[in-house]
Order: C-alpha cells, then structure tokens, then sequence
C-alpha cells in the first residue's frame, strides 16, 4: 500500500466551526472527517489512516532557566536563580509520526495542569484512532470547566499538539489546516524587561534596529515615563507597546501616566492598564487615554469581546492560545474581535519556540500591526526546541510540515521535574 503522504487540496478552514458557549458542540468532530477526507481527496477514510491511533503520550513539567532578568508589575525573576515552568505534551502515533504542545504556568498551576492531563485527557485519547481521538476532544471541549484556568490550559497543551501530529500525517504546514495560509513574516515585539533607566542601555544593546519594543511598566508613574523615554530616546524608530500588566493602582493613577507618556517617541498602545475586573473602570479610561488600550486578562470568552465591543471599552484584543484554552479557543476569539472592530495583539508570553510557532501558524495571514510577543526566545537561556526563522526583527511562518519545530527531547527530559509517559 502506498504509504506517500496525501495530495493536498484546496484546504476548508479550521476556523469554520461552532465554539457556542465555550464548547466545541457538533462543529469540531465533524470537521475533524471534513478536514482530513478532503486532504486525502477522499470521501470515505481509506483503512491506512482509519486503522492509525495514538500510540504513546509523554507529558512533562519542565523547569527552563532564565538567562537574563526578567521582571513585569507583577512578577521579578533574576537570572540563575529562577526559571520559567513550562508544561509539554508529546503525542505519538503508531506510525512513528510525532506532535508536540506546550504551554507556559507557573509551578503549583502546572501540576494541576499535569493532573488534568493524566487522569482526564490522556485515557480518552490513548489507543484510539484518530478520528475517535477528534470526537473525544470535542467531549472534553463540551463537557469541560472552561473557567478553570488550569483545564485551559491542559485542553491547550493536547490540542496543540493534536494539530501539529495531524499536519504532519498530511504533510503539511499546520497553517494550512488552520487558516488555509502559510505565507507571510510578522514582526517581533522585543521586550524590555523591568528595569532601572540605567540598565535599559544594555538590555537593548543587542538589538538592531527593531520594530517593535514591548515595555514592561511598573505601575509607578515617575519611574515607567523615564523608562518609556529612555526607551524611545535609545530606539527611536521603533514603535512601543507598554504593557502595564495591571499594575497601577487606581484609575487615576493609570490616567496620568496614559496622558504625560501619549506625546513620548512612537508610543502605540498600553496593555492592561489597571487590574481586570472592572469594564466600567476600562471605558472611562479609553475615554481619557490618548493611546489605544488593549486587554487581555478582561477577554476570555468570545461574550467577553461582545460586551467590550458594546461597551467600547477597548481599542484592542490580546489573543493568548494558552490562556484561551486552545487554538480553536483562540480563533474564536479573534474572529469575533475582527468582526467587532479591534485590532488583534498576539501574547506568547514565555513559550519556546514550540508555543511561538503555534501562534504564528494559527493567526498566519492576519497581518497584525503590533509585533507579536516573543519573550521565551529573548529570555530561556535552554533552548529545547528550534526551527524558528528569525531575521531582521520579523518570524516568518515555516513550510515545514506541521509547525516546523524540532524538539529536543533528551534536554527536555533534563530540565524535567516531572515525567508521565505511556507506555
């Protein structure tokens, strides 16, 4: 039997399915036969790929150490002696065929994370087909705590992995099966760390000419605008995102920081001003602020974004697949943004380079205005994976099959604090 990878047709997008009220319905199992029949020019599913099941799961909690200060209003990490936690999901089918997930937690989060894995996901998928693994995704989907943070992110970390195996079984990009695109570069929004003005020279000494430059703010309002200046100053071609991460205290506070730094360099947009929570405290800041206002913590669900959108609250949305709670999750989100009027900010956070592509993948052909977030290549000192195309500020969508990534499993079992795997 002929064991070449099937023609690729022209692609039906993953995106065109029912998310409801945070759950997959009817839309994802059926699109799973759809999506796959139609690559394989098939109406019916030839036994080759029916009879093929996942095999083998690893799931590991790894420490990845930092290699240079890394500090936001809410969290402070020094270098060799902190690390970032990061859980990774590999699933193997049983014709060798490997895809990878990952997201990034914090410690306590990610044993939950691990838990969840273990004794919910990991038995609904093992030794099932394929096809039997969609459906079983699309009942976690229907029947799971979306407002548990924790199942978000385990639903994210098997998702992803799932899309980057089946791209691989089909020999292609991964953005083909999720937006029928794989062209495009979208630039990287480099961040400088929490830092005192004095340091920021050097943290931005090795950078040339970027694009974009995210600025992590302390929540107090002499401090961040001589940091905000000295950024522009050092950099003034590049635009900059300020990203507040909730850190100032009060409204008043955020709306005289907002109004004293609109007129300083290229300042585009300040993220999360003020703690989530309060949308009625978010309008009347947009109201007042002279910059875009985007959010991020305030946007979970594609309801959020409508009642933002009613509200006016906000400027733009930040889509995070992990914290969503998958990549289906996260093009939900951003398709109801689109149609809402806001411009969409990619989030990252600390992922490698496995969580960096996933992104790239899922919103290839977007073209955002506002580099994407990238903080896991600037700040892991433990590269585990590779495979990412970096040149002149921009990440380019790879062509490889699946994301494009290779993993490098023995590092990771090395940094590992904790293994599951099966068999």
């Amino acid at each position: 039997m002929d064991d070449s990878p099937p023609t690729v047709a022209q692609p039906i997008l993953y995106t065109n399915i029912g998310y409801g009220q945070l759950s997959y319905d009817l839309g994802y199992a059926r699109f799973a036969w759809l999506q796959i029949a139609h690559y394989t020019r098939a109406s019916i599913v030839t036994e080759r790929w029916s009879n093929m099941h996942i095999e083998a799961i690893f799931i590991a909690i790894a420490c990845l150490p930092f290699k240079r200060r890394y500090a936001t209003a809410k969290v402070v990490r020094q270098p060799n002696s902190d690390y970032s936690t990061h859980v990774f999901v590999k699933l193997q089918s049983s014709d060798g065929t490997i895809g990878w997930g990952e997201v990034p937690t914090d410690d306590l989060q990610a044993i939950h994370v691990c838990n969840l894995l273990t004794k919910r996901f990991v038995p609904s998928i093992l030794e099932k087909s394929e096809f039997e693994s969609q459906e079983a995704l699309a009942q976690l989907a229907a029947s799971g705590e979306w407002g548990d943070p924790s199942f978000r992110l385990a639903f994210a970390s098997l998702e992803t992995a799932y899309v980057d195996l089946i791209a691989k079984r089909l020999n292609v990009p991964a953005s083909m099966l999720l937006t029928g695109k794989c062209v495009g570069q979208t630039p990287v929004a480099f961040t400088v760390s929490l830092m005192s003005p004095e340091w920021i020279y050097d943290q931005l000494s090795e950078l040339e000419r970027p694009r974009w430059l995210k600025v992590n703010l302390a929540g107090n309002l002499e401090e961040d605008l001589e940091r905000v200046e000295e950024v522009a100053r050092l950099h003034p071609q590049a635009q900059l995102w300020l990203d507040a991460d909730g850190g100032f205290k009060s409204f008043s506070e955020a709306t005289c920081f907002l109004e004293q730094v609109g007129g300083v360099g290229n300042v585009a947009l300040c993220s999360s001003p003020i703690n989530g929570g309060s949308l009625l405290a978010l309008q009347r800041l947009r109201n007042k602020s002279p910059l875009p206002i985007a959010v991020d913590s305030e946007c979970i669900t594609p309801q959020d974004v409508t009642l933002l959108a009613h509200l006016c609250a906000a400027d733009m949305v930040i889509v995070d697949i992990p914290k969503l709670g998958g990549i289906t999750a996260a093009q939900t989100v951003a398709q109801v943004a689109i149609a809402h009027g806001f411009e969409l900010v990619v989030r990252t956070r600390m992922s490698t380079q496995v969580g960096i592509a996933a992104a790239l993948h899922t919103f290839c052909g977007l073209n955002f205005r506002v580099g994407i977030e990238a903080d896991g290549l600037q700040f892991i000192s433990a590269p585990t994976a590779s495979g990412l195309q970096l040149q002149e500020g921009n990440l380019t969508v790879s062509k490889r099959p699946g994301f494009g990534i290779e993993v490098d499993e023995a590092a990771l079992r090395e940094l590992s604090a904790q293994t599951f795997e099966v068999p």
